[in-house]
């Protein structure tokens, strides 16, 4: 049976790494999607489809396999 994980103890360091890490790719990860709402009121008003542009980049993504 494993020991509690308490505090001041080098598992509850690096837990609290792990956490801290993924709070802050999850900020990364809404910087990106606010970036890319940017770029896609870019494509509208350059008189492009947002919805084809983002099947386009969707398809683009897609292992050549997958493509049809």
């Amino acid at each position: 049976m494993m020991s509690p994980v308490g505090r001041n103890t080098v598992a509850s360091e690096q837990l609290e790494s792990f956490i801290s890490r993924i709070e802050s790719v999850r900020g990364e990860k809404k910087e990106l999607a606010a970036d890319e709402a940017v770029i896609m009121a870019e494509v509208k008003a350059a008189g492009f489809k947002p919805n084809l542009v983002k099947e386009v980049v969707k398809r683009r993504a897609m292992k050549p396999h997958d493509r049809q």
